[in-house]
């Protein structure tokens, strides 16, 4: 669930402070280095979420598959999988894959 709300977070910070270094910083009294290292961190934590998404799935599989509950609903691994990666080079593709997953996981599944 932690995808979802790691691009959201991405977003806002961007359009944000996107705005204000275009407006230069008159809009939001802030010292620019901060932005920048507030920046830096929030981007490269929603990129290691995102990356880590294709592996998170497989392992989240792999332990229904485990558990015998995949009995109504037989997720495709592959699948799956590949379009979480393929989501790290499509903007907004790892959201979907990550909301979908979950959406059946707990459809089917349950929560366990």
């Amino acid at each position: 669930m932690i995808v979802p709300v790691v691009y959201v977070l991405m977003l806002s910070f961007l359009v944000t402070f996107g705005a204000a270094l275009t407006s230069g910083f008159e809009s939001i009294p802030v010292d620019e280095t901060a932005v920048t290292i507030i920046g830096m961190v929030v981007i490269t934590g929603g990129s290691l979420v995102t990356i880590a998404l294709p592996y998170a799935l497989y392992r989240d599989i792999s332990i229904l598959e485990a558990a015998g509950v995949t009995a109504e609903w037989e997720p495709d691994r592959t699948k799956f999988v590949l379009t979480a990666a393929f989501g790290c080079f499509v903007p907004g593709l790892s959201p979907l894959v990550s909301i979908y997953y979950l959406y059946q996981r707990r459809t089917y599944a349950g929560i366990r």
